[in-house]
């Protein structure tokens, strides 16, 4: 894309969202051609407005924030027209032999960035419908807007799975809330515990009668009508080191049974000794 005047956008996403509200930054550069830059991140965008030439660069791996063993920047550049990916985890050898980790995508095009994200976004999206990628998912989770479970209704919930629709989502997660028992991190009552669950309440994973008073079933058919799956939020019961947990198998797979979830979060585990 040429040697002189080239702009690196470097795009880091953010994860984990309990501990960071935003969740990406984006950062811009002009490349000297006798120089040396280094950056972290997962997407790279080198720009020459004046040939009208864009090359990206992405990191098909977790973020920098929690990319495993990382302890080196994701990009190397020397001058303006030689970049390497590092740390890409392509794949590694074990006792079974070779075994694929991430990958990267390398797209070229014309001096429009916007386009090309867009591009890539459908090549992604391509690439995840993959029947040999088929556990690949998209989903959000109603813990984000940090209302806890102060907005946990049929309503609220109905109004999600229309934003997902639009979105374009696999997978609406119900997090703390959906439950007739209350944890320790309700927003509405106090008292709530965060194990003993059974102890306190023995329908304590019951739905809630009053935020769902038709049940999980018209949730799960407006869900199932947008192409949504429905998943939920679940703490297993660390009292006694976990000495409840058949009856938390139990009841999974009545949930399971009941409105066909296959994606559960599992929160709240405290493990404390070699028994639990």
């Amino acid at each position: 894309i040429g040697t002189e005047h080239v702009r690196l956008t470097s795009v880091r996403l953010h994860d984990r969202t309990d501990n960071n509200d935003c969740l990406l930054t984006e950062d811009k550069t002009l490349l000297y051609k006798y120089g040396r830059h280094t950056s972290r991140g997962n997407i790279f965008i080198f720009s020459s407005e004046l040939e009208n030439k864009a090359l990206m660069l992405v990191k098909e791996s977790p973020t920098h924030l929690y990319d495993m063993l990382s302890t080196c920047d994701s990009l190397i550049v020397d001058g303006s027209n030689e970049g390497r990916l590092l740390n890409r985890g392509q794949g590694a050898y074990d006792k079974d032999g070779w075994c694929w980790l991430y990958g990267s995508t390398v797209g070229a095009g014309d001096c429009d960035i916007n386009a090309l994200q867009s591009s890539f976004r459908q090549y992604y999206s391509c690439q995840c419908a993959l029947p040999q990628l088929k556990s690949t998912f998209v989903m959000s989770n109603t813990w984000g807007d940090r209302s806890q479970d102060a907005r946990m209704c049929e309503d609220f919930v109905l109004k999600e799975i229309a934003v997902a629709k639009r979105l374009g989502l696999d997978v609406l997660q119900l997090d703390d809330g959906w439950q007739k028992g209350t944890t320790a991190n309700s927003k509405l009552k106090k008292g709530g515990v965060w194990s003993g669950y059974y102890a306190t309440d023995p329908d304590f994973w019951s739905v809630h009668p009053q935020r769902f008073p038709n049940g999980l079933e018209p949730i799960v058919k407006k869900a199932g009508l947008a192409g949504i799956e429905l998943g939920l939020w679940f703490s297993p019961d660390s009292s006694n080191d976990f000495e409840n947990w058949n009856r938390d198998v139990e009841t999974l797979l009545a949930l399971h049974r009941k409105y066909g979830v296959r994606f559960f979060k599992l929160d709240g585990v405290n493990l404390t000794s070699k028994v639990a």
